[in-house]
């Protein structure tokens, strides 16, 4: 009895069993390469699948307005879960929906018969996963937006600009 995913022989096809996979391939965390099962090996694999909502931090948007998240109506949940005025999705201003874009947070979810790999995006105000490489596989080529995080050295100083733009305050830097 198989306590995890099991990939069948292929020939296993032919007598009309479960399909049958030619190779496992799952991303090792120690040596940061892809690997390929050998025979008769194994390897446990934990499941990280979880989406919520910002406003609640659990898998429901009710109530709307946060007590435990971020607020719908705060610059913070503005600026991450929301098209811009000026951006591509200027016709959506204010609103989530057709907003989406990777974090960099990778995500491994198991399935009947593979192993998803793939990271964590924002979909229509939703922290969620998809899927980039199955373990049986198959590659995905998905098209998400980015928002690059910046880290600023200790040494930059910020300065109020007194400008406003999409709600954001506009800052002057300087080292």
């Amino acid at each position: 009895m198989s306590t995890g995913v099991k990939y069948e022989p292929t020939n296993s096809v032919a007598s009309g069993s479960t399909p049958g996979y030619k190779s496992f391939t799952y991303y090792d965390d120690i040596s940061k390469i892809w690997k390929s099962l050998e025979t008769n090996a194994s390897k446990t694999v934990e499941n990280e699948y979880y989406y919520y909502y910002p406003t609640t931090l659990t898998e429901t948007d009710e109530p709307i307005t946060a007590t435990v998240g971020i607020g719908v109506n705060t610059p913070e949940y503005k600026m991450l879960f929301t098209n811009s005025s000026t951006g591509a999705g200027a016709t959506e201003a204010g609103k989530s929906f057709n907003f989406d874009y990777w974090l960099g947070s990778k995500c491994v979810t198991t399935n009947e018969g593979c192993i998803r790999f793939g990271f964590r995006f924002v979909y229509w105000g939703i922290i969620r996963d998809d899927d980039v490489y199955y373990s049986n596989d198959r590659v995905y080529a998905l098209s998400y937006g980015i928002r690059p995080v910046v880290t600023l050295d200790s040494k930059v100083n910020l300065k109020d600009s007194g400008t406003m733009k999409d709600g954001c305050k506009l800052y002057n830097m300087t080292v």
